[in-house]
């Protein structure tokens, strides 16, 4: 007798959130989660949303020659440890209109309330986020 209570190809949708966006959980009942964009092959775009009981995550991140664009929704009551690639020896870093870290204009990071340097990396600069919109962009000097 054959089983017809499976999901064919059911964990594809993962390999997008998880894998292309980067969005895995890391505290129990989606109170802190892990955002780590794996920039793939040629892949210059990819996005992604996940509904949890805290609310729904959002990464988009688009790359390009000089320029890397991360945009993150957090829910209420969740917060993120982000990985940003370091992409260039040279770059700048601002959220929003803020910079909060640039090789010429300022020689350390500049923490914000809901933003927070956890650590930085020969590959990733990595925020502690709280809840909220963030829009990153790192620009190659």
């Amino acid at each position: 007798m054959n089983s017809q209570n499976h999901i064919m190809l059911g964990s594809v949708d993962t390999f997008f959130y998880k894998h292309l966006a980067g969005i895995s959980l890391e505290k129990d009942g989606w109170e802190k989660v892990k955002i780590k964009p794996h920039l793939v092959g040629d892949e210059k775009f990819a996005s992604a949303k996940i509904k949890t009981i805290r609310g729904e995550f959002q990464v988009s991140w688009e790359r390009g020659e000089n320029l890397f664009k991360l945009s993150v929704v957090i829910p209420f009551g969740a917060e993120a440890d982000v990985f940003i690639p370091k992409l260039w020896n040279k770059f700048n870093l601002k959220e929003g209109e803020d910079l909060l870290f640039g090789n010429e204009q300022i020689k350390e990071f500049k923490e914000r309330n809901d933003i927070k340097i956890k650590e930085m990396s020969e590959e990733n600069i990595i925020l502690n986020l709280g809840s909220g919109q963030y829009y990153f962009e790192l620009e190659k000097e």
